[in-house]
């Protein structure tokens, strides 16, 4: 490396410069660049830092070449002969600050080295005066590769870092794809190393995309102009894409999302969605196959469709990072990719629930209660006459602990039974049809002598279509005054409502799967399955010439499927493994599939249905989803599709709240979309069981 003279006029800024420049050589070896420094190296060689793209790797690489500050290669700042685009992302570029330099060629370098007297090291630097080696054989990688795909430097030092920087490429495009076994193969066995990888790796995508502290100029700008109009999915979209992160994120935040695919809406201009679902052959009349006359043209296929039209559901969160956080973590983790992150994560959590449980029209109230009075033996309510009745709750309600009274929200009216009377005292029994589109129920019960049944107090919450009263309400919860399940504004309908109700957005469905009520009853077993599950499939395969492909129960449903199963046969389903310590033995039994021995594929082999034991799903029901469809129209073979309009996108927000200035920087992430179904007659749905029995 040829030496570089320094210039007379730049002798006492470079004197300053080059005790940070041995400080970055020191931080450069542990892989960290502290913030801070850069930015008084900025502001002291009149350069920008921040108006570059990603140049963390090529910083590193030229502060290890460094031997010392009198050998120190050109710091050139030129002006920029076009406007930035979409397309310099994560590419070289040339500075746009001017040359500093009296020189008006705009070629030749702002400065030039030349060791000055204010320059020489004193004697006490003799350390500086020693020359840092590079391995020759050390693998320079190129600057224009994205960071997931180059070997980066993670926020956190630990051990084994190389091993996990090795890993990341490979990790990320295993996540973003969907395929988490396989990523959780390439983290490692452990669940720790996992999380790092997961960490690192969302990290490096943030990274790669320009969220850093440091680039906010960039941020606050992206939503005018082009500068990464590579992360922008149309132009007429503002804000800044975020579908990367968020694929990275799904498979650990929102399995559901993930799973369903994604598609853009057919036309703009509408808030509205708009597609045809198919019905199949319903209307079929297969008994004229049997009498065609030789000649006759024979049976006409029936082409059934509904039209659907659909609003798109926004959700979104935010967050802010204050000034003064920004400046104390430089060098360290970067606090605005920890607040994207957090707000990411909170925005899939919010759209799985929305997903699964979101409805748009208002559910039917529960038919009037039947009551069983107990033995005297279990006597705990006292002799006299009461009024019962039930609500009905939508996932919406359930979330929000409704209780009645003019506040509930996703919470139907009630029905009462009859004033009835108890003798010598005992429990009471109570049963209802199950509500299509319910997962809750809310029991309101009189006090002795009552007979109105606006005198009934909320007694309990019941996730089955059966409840046991066995003392006295308390407080002064009563039943809403009006129905407040309807959420037509915001509101779309999610895949329980599309696998329980028979009307969808004003739209009957002809000949719809109807739900098969447990009524608060336990599963059972026979014919070498659960026969609930069975007798749904075998509806299913019989009446639509469908098999679904998922099923989607509560953790506790799933573990009392396993107790239920462990009892077939000699009951030996479970794996033991021995280990090579002493007394070491791993052992269980997970449920991850369902056969379905009523729709076999065309090999003769029984279809496997996956299972997941979903966290948000409430106990006592069990979805059966069919997501490809078996009929030959309408040129689409997917079950439901996640209609975007307006993808998972970051916004920079004014730093103001209620007309104050604030010393923070506000953000927000938000998305706008809908679940579109095309195959609406076979989703099924079984309800009312009781896990713990």
């Amino acid at each position: 490396m040829s030496e570089k003279k320094l210039a007379k006029d730049g002798a006492g800024n470079i004197g300053a410069a080059r005790d940070m420049v041995t400080q970055l050589q020191e931080q450069a070896k542990n892989g960290q660049i502290d913030g801070a420094l850069i930015d008084q190296l900025e502001a002291i060689l009149n350069v920008s830092v921040d108006t570059a793209d990603d140049k963390q790797s090529e910083m590193q690489s030229d502060a290890s070449k460094v031997t010392d500050v009198s050998t120190a290669p050109t710091m050139t700042s030129v002006p920029s002969s076009s406007a930035s685009t979409g397309s310099d992302l994560g590419k070289d570029e040339a500075a746009t600050t001017a040359p500093t330099d009296a020189s008006s060629d705009p070629t030749k370098p702002a400065f030039t080295t030349k060791p000055t007297e204010s320059s020489k090291p004193s004697d006490d630097d003799s350390d500086s005066k020693k020359e840092s080696t590079v391995d020759e054989s050390t693998t320079v990688t190129k600057a224009d590769e994205p960071l997931s795909a180059r070997p980066g430097t993670p926020n956190l030092m630990f051990d084994h870092a190389e091993d996990v920087l090795s890993k990341l490429p490979d990790f990320i495009k295993a996540m973003t794809n969907g395929k988490m076994g396989e990523a959780q193969k390439i983290a490692g066995g452990k669940s720790n190393e996992f999380d790092t990888m997961f960490n690192v790796a969302q990290t490096a995508i943030l990274n790669e995309g320009g969220w850093t502290s440091n680039n906010m100029a960039k941020l606050n700008g992206m939503a005018a102009s082009d500068v990464l109009q590579k992360s922008i999915t149309a132009a007429s979209v503002p804000g800044v894409n975020l579908i990367r992160l968020a694929k990275l994120m799904l498979p650990v935040y929102a399995g559901l999302t993930q799973r369903l695919p994604a598609d853009s809406p057919k036309g703009m201009g509408s808030t509205q969605a708009t597609w045809r679902a198919q019905l199949g052959f319903g209307a079929l009349g297969e008994q004229n196959f049997f009498r065609i006359a030789e000649g006759n043209i024979g049976v006409n296929p029936p082409t059934s469709f509904l039209t659907f039209n659909s609003p798109y559901d926004d959700i979104s969160t935010n967050d802010s990072v204050t000034l003064k956080a920004l400046r104390a973590s430089m060098g360290y983790a970067d606090p605005l990719q920890i607040g994207v992150i957090k707000a990411m994560s909170a925005l899939l959590r919010g759209q799985e629930r929305v997903i699964l449980g979101s409805n748009n029209a208002a559910i039917a109230a529960p038919a009037a209660p039947t009551v069983a009075q107990g033995l005297p033996s279990q006597a705990v309510v006292a002799t006299g006459s009461y009024m019962v009745g039930v609500t009905a709750l939508t996932y919406e309600g359930w979330l929000a602990t409704s209780k009645g009274g003019s506040p509930a929200v996703g919470e139907t009216t009630a029905a009462y039974a009859g004033q009835f009377v108890l003798g010598s005292g005992s429990s009471i029994t109570l049963t209802w049809a199950a509500v299509p589109g319910a997962v809750a129920y809310n029991v309101y019960f009189s006090g002795s002598g009552a007979s109105a049944g606006s005198a009934a107090a909320w007694n309990q919450m019941v996730l089955v279509n059966k409840a046991v009263i066995s003392k006295l309400s308390t407080g002064s919860y009563v039943a809403p005054p009006a129905d407040t399940t309807v959420n037509a504004t915001y509101g779309i309908e999610g895949l329980l409502n599309w696998c329980e109700l028979a009307t969808v957005y004003t739209n009957a469905i002809p000949s719809k799967q109807t739900i098969t009520d447990n009524a608060g009853a336990g599963l059972t077993t026979g014919n070498g399955g659960i026969t609930q599950y069975d007798t749904v499939l075998s509806s299913l395969w019989t009446n639509w010439h469908t098999a679904p492909s998922l099923m989607v129960m509560s953790p506790n449903m799933n573990a009392s499927l396993v107790g239920k199963l462990q009892t077939l046969g000699s009951g030996n389903f479970y794996r033991i493994d021995v280990g090579a310590e002493r007394n070491q033995v791993n052992g269980g039994l997970m449920v991850s599939g369902y056969v379905n021995k009523f729709a076999p594929f065309a090999d003769g082999t029984p279809r496997m249905i996956d299972i997941i034991p979903h966290p948000y799903m409430p106990d006592g029901t069990v979805l059966f989803i069919s997501e490809t469809i078996p009929y030959p129209m309408g040129n689409e073979s997917r079950g439901f599709v996640r209609d975007v309009l307006l993808p998972y996108t970051y916004f920079p927000l004014p730093s103001q709240a209620g007309g104050v200035n604030q010393t923070t920087y506000n953000f927000a992430i938000t998305t706008s979309e809908t679940v579109e179904c095309f195959n609406p007659g076979p989703q099924a749905a079984l309800v009312g069981v009781d896990y713990t029995l």
